[in-house]
């Protein structure tokens, strides 16, 4: 079956549209709680979740979703993910703790896991009605617009997001002195807003440390199509079912900025 990419970007802007917006900023009717530490979950995310997932394999008939929100084990989703003929990947709401607090930087995120590689990506950021989608081997597009990735600069130029949240200690501390080598960072808190970023030359490059395949998959698509150059700290590419921990991933606008970058971060 055809699978026709404007469907998907129709139903995630319902799903914004019917489900998650009317929450925004409405959360005295919105259960808040904790699944770990910074670690937000609204009742509007479960929601938007149910909201997808039958719509998702309504239009792949055959198809399974793995959503952050029922996912489950760790090893029966990679398990999936690396061997199902067609996965749907889904985080309803990406950036909760923004959500939450009535900040405007949120967003859904789609992507679609063929043969255990990831095929199409879908993007949206709900208050401005951006949407960014991919397909692999024919590019990317933001807002309707093809989408490229910055000129790198030098490396020591480069501006993005070098966060810390979720590394180990003494990678943090690595980074910690890093830091004063590059202009001031920016995080937004929000996977979805630092990929649609990237992938429009907004900013040059992103740290990521947290690797769940929910909050990746479309974006290190959207950015690969946008020209861009990702790899996990160890050298190695992005793969939807690998690790979720222990091998932080940087992105940036090709191999070589990469090589520079990965030098002033870890090896100075």
């Amino acid at each position: 079956m055809t699978l026709d990419p404007e469907k998907v970007a129709d139903l995630v802007r319902a799903c914004a549209r019917n489900v998650v917006m009317p929450a925004f900023r409405n959360l005295e009717t919105i259960e808040i709680g904790l699944k770990g530490p910074n670690d937000y979950v609204t009742a509007a995310d479960v929601a938007a979740e149910a909201f997808l997932t039958p719509e998702l394999q309504a239009l792949l008939p055959g198809s399974v979703v793995v959503g952050e929100e029922t996912a489950g084990d760790e090893a029966a989703w990679r398990r999936t993910l690396e061997t199902a003929e067609a996965v749907w990947l889904v985080d309803p709401i990406d950036g909760t703790a923004n959500f939450a607090a009535g900040i405007p930087l949120f967003g859904i995120m789609v992507a679609l896991v063929e043969h255990g590689q990831t095929t199409h990506a879908w993007i949206h950021d709900p208050n401005t009605g951006e949407m960014g989608m991919a397909q692999a081997g024919a590019g990317a597009w933001v807002g309707g617009h093809r989408s490229l990735v910055s000129a790198a600069p030098a490396a020591t130029a480069m501006r993005g997001s070098l966060n810390t949240r979720f590394a180990p200690e003494e990678e943090a501390a690595l980074l910690f002195r890093a830091s004063r080598r590059l202009p001031p960072t920016l995080d937004v808190c929000a996977a979805v807003q630092a990929y649609l970023y990237v992938a429009t030359g907004r900013t040059d490059y992103v740290l990521f440390h947290k690797l769940f395949p929910w909050d990746h998959a479309a974006g290190v698509l959207l950015h690969a199509e946008a020209g861009g150059h990702a790899r996990h700290r160890d050298g190695t590419p992005y793969a939807p079912h690998g690790p979720a921990r222990g091998n932080s991933m940087l992105l940036t606008p090709d191999a070589a900025s990469w090589r520079d970058l990965y030098a002033v971060l870890y090896e100075t």
